[in-house]
């Protein structure tokens, strides 16, 4: 199997604004490379977000928690879209 096909593809969102992508095996994985203290995660990123496959992955360095979205109305049974911001 391709090493770049097991990649997910990271949108780190920074307080200032700016905006970095960032490809790593897993999320645990993004935070141990790139972050060595946790508490320099919490005070510059905003949020975390990747897709995986239909859904809108989101998370929140201060709470510790994913949000979770269906970003595909095909996926969805009730044939809705989500609102793109």
């Amino acid at each position: 199997m391709d090493k770049a096909a097991q990649l997910i593809s990271f949108h780190i969102f920074h307080f200032k604004g700016t905006e970095l992508k960032i490809e790593a095996k897993n999320l645990q994985e993004l935070i141990s490379e790139h972050f060595a203290d946790e508490k320099l995660l919490r005070e510059k990123v905003e949020r975390i977000a990747w897709k995986a496959k239909s859904t809108l992955c989101i998370y929140n360095p201060k709470t510790k928690e994913i949000e979770r979205k269906i970003s595909d109305g095909d996926i969805n049974p009730y044939g809705w879209r989500m609102k793109h911001h």
